[in-house]
This record gives structure tokens, sequence and C-alpha cells, in this order.
């Protein structure tokens, strides 16, 4: 059984994975100020971290466009799966199905599923390695669905930041909470 496994930029894979013609990331886009980063194997996080610093302005993020799923999503495989960043943060579900549809729409035998992970990065990617398991061990795909929606459901993602400069910058917390939290070496768990 040949298989794609696909998700947007925000989900961690291992290296191995990254080089595995059966995964897929689509990347986002991150904008500070004028200045656009694609989030690919391009993407300098030092330099994007030195220009958010310096922006006055809260940086933005761009979801994937519905082509950059559709081109992925029209292959060979018998099965695709898509897991994305949660909608609540993103609009990349939304284009992965509108995506899904297009496809559908020119191949009706087309399994595609696309999943919301409601999760992000790991959470993401412990979706993705378990996609590829059941693939490899040749789950069926409807199983492989059920299991996936299922694993959502226990989805948790809590972190801290190392500054809450960025959480004042992105506008999250107040002037005064941000001067609270740095006088006292405060780091929120969110």
């Amino acid at each position: 059984m040949r298989y794609k496994i696909i998700g947007d930029s925000c989900l961690d894979l291992t290296k191995e994975m990254r080089k595995d013609p059966c995964y897929s990331m689509i990347p986002l886009t991150l904008m500070v100020g004028e200045r656009h980063f694609v989030d690919d194997e391009t993407f300098d996080q030092a330099d994007f971290l030195q220009k958010v610093a310096a922006c006055p302005e809260c940086p933005k993020s761009a979801c994937p466009s519905p082509e950059s799923y559709r081109k992925a999503f029209d292959c060979e495989a018998d099965h695709v799966y898509c897991v994305t960043l949660s909608s609540e943060l993103s609009g990349s579900y939304n284009s992965a199905c509108n995506a899904r549809e297009i496809v559908c729409e020119e191949h009706p035998e087309a399994k595609i599923t696309v999943i919301n992970s409601e999760a992000a990065t790991v959470s993401q990617g412990l979706m993705v390695i378990e996609a590829g398991r059941m693939c490899m061990d040749n789950v069926p795909y409807d199983t492989c669905v059920r299991i996936l929606e299922e694993m959502k459901k226990t989805n948790r993602i809590f972190f801290t930041v190392g500054s809450v400069d960025y959480l004042k910058h992105g506008g999250r917390i107040g002037k005064l909470a941000g001067l609270a939290k740095s006088a006292l070496s405060l780091k929120p768990l969110i």
C-alpha cells in the first residue's frame, strides 16, 4: 500500500521522516513588518527572532494555500492523511479541506483524510508518527482514520516562554502584568 502523510510546518518531524518521500510538510508564512519568512528548510530562526524583537508591530502568520495542499494531495498514494495545526490557531485545516474537495472532484475514488489535530507541534507529530506506523503495518484506511480521530481527544498543549517580552509584544498580556512577571522572574504556564 502506498501512502502519504502531510502536515503544515508547525509539525515536528524527525530528520529521517523529513527525508522520507511518504511525508510532506506544507510551509506556513510568518510576517514581521514587511518581511516574509517561509517556514521551510530555509527558515532562519535566529534571524526571525531578531526581526521580531526589533519590530514594533506584532508578528503575523499566514496558513498554506489550498493550492499548496492540492499539489501534495494529488499524488500516486492509495491513502493520504493530512494532520494540521489546530483550526483554533490557524486556517491551515480549512485550506487542507478545500484542497481535498478539489482533488476529490477530479478523483472521486481518492482516499484523502484531513484531520484537525486540535493541537500543534509535538502532539501533531505524534499523530503523524502513529499514522506512519499504522500504514507500515497495513492497518485499513478507515481504522487509521478512526484511531487518529480518537488520538486527538487526548491532545493537550502546555508550554512556557523564556521571556514575557513576546507575550507583551503580541498583546497577550498587558504591560503592567509583563512588568510584574519580569520583576518577579515568573514564567507563565500556558
